[in-house]
């Protein structure tokens, strides 16, 4: 009995820490919402609620994408489902995909890596990642499913309601891989890594 309970715990315990498992969106950082936030890179507005971004805004044939909603997260690996979609050339709905790794660095700064490759055929070119897959069914893949084991370049966002002035810390490293924690490439010294291979993206 006593070793049925302690597998139990070890099966919890390796979910909690395990980004491959399936997982729904928590909920962003409380800092985020509610808020507008000025993007140091692209010098756009996002405003951040429990669960959605608004204001990542791009064009890809025409359609204008702004308008996401967190599909899953762990640790401090975020992933954003596109709330609306447009016809691909097989005639199923294309939505896109953010993945994005947050790091808190005041209640009014943070800053954020995109995991993904850029895509050529959006107006600006943005690290955001197309496939046929709804955000209901995102929802049960695992949090890494969407995101790309690539370095970025990271961008800062500053509440707009307060003063800044620049970018007044250095940005850690980049994470890698998605399935490492911030907290684990933290306590090694390193943030910057090697993945023998990135999760595969269901188109």
């Amino acid at each position: 009995m006593k070793g049925c309970i302690i597998l139990s715990c070890t099966f919890i315990l390796f979910s909690i820490f395990n980004l491959d498992v399936d997982a729904v969106c928590t909920g962003l950082p409380v800092e985020l919402q509610g808020s507008t936030w000025e993007d140091s890179v692209t010098k756009q507005t996002f405003t951040f609620g429990t669960k959605t971004l608004k204001g990542f805004s791009f064009t890809y044939t025409g359609t204008n994408f702004e308008d996401f909603t967190c599909t899953g997260n762990t640790d401090n690996v975020y992933v954003f489902g596109s709330d609306n979609s447009q016809s691909s050339p097989t005639g199923l709905a294309e939505y896109f995909y953010l993945c994005m790794r947050i790091i808190k660095v005041t209640d009014d700064l943070f800053y954020y890596y995109l995991l993904a490759g850029t895509n050529s055929g959006t107006i600006p070119n943005v690290r955001a990642i197309s496939s046929t897959v709804t955000q209901t069914v995102a929802s049960a893949l695992p949090t890494c499913h969407f995101c790309e084991d690539i370095t970025s370049d990271e961008s800062f966002l500053q509440r707009s309601d307060v003063n800044g002035s620049g970018t007044p810390v250095t940005a850690d490293e980049l994470c890698l891989p998605c399935t490492k924690t911030q907290a684990e490439c933290d306590h090694s010294g390193t943030s910057m890594g090697t993945s023998s291979s990135s999760p595969r993206v269901q188109k």
